[in-house]
């Protein structure tokens, strides 16, 4: 486990920094999942990175089948999510998990 700390960067950039160095560490098909601790959080980070966006209120049921579908397919190597994507997600390519606030 590797904890970040935020010092004169804002945590965005900390979290995009990182995204982008594990990217290069994990080849594709690997994907990274970005936990936050709100939906405010969680479209920042999302926009930053131009990835998936994840929660409870972003879409239907069908919208959020074509998120992890998307995702699963490799389209989308990166999800900034809430705690609504929890357990539903069964990918056995998920390489990292980080948690942000």
């Amino acid at each position: 486990m590797q904890e970040v700390e935020e010092d004169t960067e804002g945590i965005v950039e900390v979290i995009c920094r990182l995204v982008k160095e594990k990217l290069e560490q994990y080849a594709s098909p690997n994907k990274i999942v970005i936990y936050r601790g709100s939906i405010e959080q969680t479209v920042e980070i999302g926009e930053a990175l131009q990835c998936l966006i994840y929660y409870c209120y972003i879409d239907n049921r069908a919208g959020k089948a074509r998120r992890i579908k998307e995702l699963r397919e490799g389209k989308y190597r990166v999800i900034s999510a809430t705690n609504a994507l929890g357990l539903g997600v069964d990918l056995l390519d998920i390489q990292v998990v980080i948690h942000a606030g």
